[in-house]
């Protein structure tokens, strides 16, 4: 490299935005003009400038840096200058990376002009040193921006992204929070039919009934650049737990609440969620929206209502219970008179996104208790002709949990395609300055979550199919389990747990003076039982 005659430089420029209020030096145009004019005179050719504006140099996630990265794997620049280190970079172990491994490694020559550094010699020493430097004044800068919006956050300054739920952003100072008068209306109108009595699974259906925007979908009404992601375009269907924070939100009051959540570090942009004794709260910050004396009522009131058979610790059939027609989670329900379970799907939306498969708690106890006793009974009488009927290859109902293993797999695939799909278009958005960098890793983020979640699913069901076919070892495991409970006298949650891998509840008919219902167990190992 040393012997090279002909460069062509790529001019890099960087301003952060903590830099913005620093002298002229520090501006963009002051960089170019200075780099340029060392350029002319040392004689080597300008290819192209690549000017991040307002991005800082802890992320090496730069629309213009990537830009500039792409050009030197292409070949088409040699050269890379800079006003100085901290303009390629603060994070010293990653602006280290380029200087001494990346830079050299594609045969490009670097250049920080005040900090006298310039790769093609072998006096680079103290290079390390600098970027350590300039990643201590990163450091000493985020000290100070924490203490400045702890210190906004005293004063009862809105310091997030978005608004709470029955606000907006005032457009003349993004510091302030003022009504959102339609979200307003909603937000009173819960309260109003909570303080009158009205439970609330009836508000919610309520609310789907009428067809009132969910707060996600009133948000992307409102400020629709920043859901453009195609995971926003849901169902309009609002569901308890959306009630529920609207119920328990102390902003409805006037209140600014600020430091929930803190970033690991001033590298590390993971969030954390501090203590409710580290919450700065400001009383009276923004207009009211309800009054102190009915949101009072309404904690009261939450408190009174807890249910009375509620224990706190989960119910027998917990984590297995499955609606037989939307294969959503069937929730206990509890009244004065009785204990109940019903299709989530119904509870949250009513009859257009389900029906209720209602079932009373005592009746699917004594259901799963008789059929676990005559299993358990069949076992010990003739173990050997349930294990033929089990190991059976014409078993209809195990083929048809086969298919249905399989379709999952193939709706997760399709599902992991849009996703990969979404990540390819955010990536071109953030580029571009479509959205910008915070919205973009915190997209990323739950999409990362659900692709996890998607994976691990992926990697279960794959495991199911590969072991569908039941061996006479898992067969005879099955038996052996069920058939100590031959004389069993009570449920409980062991012996469900142990025996049952899902239950699934069919939707209530009635034909004259009967009434139908299917319920559908799934043993462990085995499957269904005819």
């Amino acid at each position: 490299m040393k012997g090279q005659q002909s460069y062509k430089a790529g001019i890099y420029c960087r301003i952060s935005r903590d830099d913005e209020t620093k002298s002229e030096s520090a501006s963009i145009s002051t960089q170019k003009a200075m780099i340029t004019k060392y350029a002319h005179e040392n004689g080597w050719e300008i290819f192209d400038y690549y000017v991040d504006d307002g991005v800082s140099g802890l992320t090496f996630q730069r629309p213009e840096f990537i830009r500039m990265i792409n050009d030197i794997d292409r070949k088409r620049i040699n050269m890379v200058i800079t006003k100085d280190l901290s303009r390629l970079g603060r994070d010293y172990i990653l602006t280290g990376h380029y200087v001494e491994v990346y830079f050299p490694s594609k045969d490009v020559r670097y250049i920080a002009i005040n900090d006298v550094i310039d790769t093609i010699h072998d006096n680079n020493d103290m290079t390390p040193f600098k970027a350590v430097i300039n990643e201590m004044y990163a450091k000493d800068i985020s000290k100070k921006v924490r203490s400045a919006l702890k210190i906004k956050a005293q004063m009862g300054y809105f310091l997030g992204t978005y608004a709470p739920y029955g606000y907006r952003i005032d457009p003349e100072n993004c510091h302030k929070l003022i009504v959102d008068e339609e979200a307003a209306a909603v937000v009173r109108r819960v309260f109003s039919m909570y303080l009158q009595g009205a439970a609330i699974g009836g508000i919610v259906r309520a609310l789907n009934d009428d067809g009132v925007d969910t707060p996600m979908q009133h948000a992307r009404k409102l400020k629709p650049e920043m859901f453009k992601a195609e995971k926003w375009y849901g169902d309009k269907l609002w569901l308890r737990c959306s009630v529920k924070n609207i119920l328990k939100n102390t902003a409805c009051l006037g209140n600014m609440v600020n430091c929930r959540q803190r970033t690991r570090s001033f590298k590390c942009k993971e969030l954390i969620r501090n203590d409710e004794s580290d919450w700065i709260i400001v009383e009276g910050a923004h207009e009211a929206i309800i009054s102190k004396e009915d949101f009072d009522e309404a904690q009261r009131m939450t408190e009174t209502r807890r249910k009375p058979m509620a224990t706190g610790a989960p119910h027998i059939f917990s984590g297995l219970l499955r609606c037989e027609d939307c294969n959503k989670v069937i929730v206990l329900n509890r009244n004065v008179k009785q204990a109940y379970f019903c299709c989530s799907s119904y509870k949250q939306g009513g009859r257009k996104y389900c029906s209720s498969h209602n079932i009373r708690f005592d009746v699917l106890i004594n259901y799963i208790f008789e059929d676990i006793k005559y299993n358990a009974s069949l076992a010990k009488v003739n173990k050997a002709a349930i294990l033929s009927k089990l190991l059976s290859e014409n078993n209809s109902v195990r083929k048809s949990r086969l298919n249905k293993l399989k379709n999952e797999v193939k709706r997760i695939s399709v599902r992991e395609n849009e996703i990969s799909k979404v990540y390819k278009q955010l990536y071109e958005d953030k580029v571009n300055g479509v959205i910008k960098e915070n919205h973009f890793f915190s997209f990323r983020k739950q999409y990362d979550i659900e692709t996890e979640t998607l994976k691990s699913r992926k990697i279960e069901l794959q495991d199911a199919l590969a072991n569908a076919e039941i061996s006479e070892k898992e067969a005879s495991r099955f038996m052996t389990m069920i058939e100590k409970y031959t004389d069993i006298h009570e449920l409980d949650s062991a012996i469900v747990h142990e025996l049952i891998d899902r239950i699934y509840i069919g939707e209530r008919v009635v034909e004259g003076k009967n009434v139908k219902q299917e319920i559908r167990i799934v043993y462990k190992f085995i499957g269904e039982m005819a």
